[in-house]
């Protein structure tokens, strides 16, 4: 009678993790906004297509009040911008806040560490966090 018991101890046990271990495990999505992962600094790096050096020691920095600074650490030379979100999630930049006109870039990529948008002429950018 033990050995039936024992026996049917370790089928259920074996059972129990056969099954715990087929399980997928389900991957939690990214909670948080993009307007929170794009906070911060970034660096500029080369277009994905091509090597461009207009945008070598360029270097981002997004505020919370909408504000972009933009410092060229070759010419020690630092420019603001204004920048928001559109309905559709595009991003757009602005010399004022007041302005109609703005350049408009489309997020392909926004991460924690990266961030790669597209301009109009389908040129592509990547970004790196500082």
């Amino acid at each position: 009678m033990k050995k039936i018991f024992i026996g049917l101890l370790i089928l259920a046990a074996g059972a129990g993790a056969y099954y715990l271990l087929s399980q997928q495990k389900s991957i939690e999505p990214v909670t948080e906004r993009k307007e929170k992962l794009l906070l911060g600094k970034w660096k500029a790096g080369f277009p994905a297509q091509e090597k461009d050096s207009l945008f070598a020691g360029i270097h981002y920095e997004f505020q919370k009040e909408g504000i972009a600074l933009i410092v060229d650490t070759a010419n020690a030379k630092t420019d603001s911008s204004v920048y928001e979100w559109s309905k559709t999630g595009e991003l757009l930049f602005k010399e004022k806040a007041t302005d109609s006109a703005a350049v408009v870039y489309t997020v392909m990529l926004l991460t924690k560490d990266s961030l790669q948008v597209k301009n109009k002429d389908n040129k592509e950018f990547l970004f790196s966090r500082l």
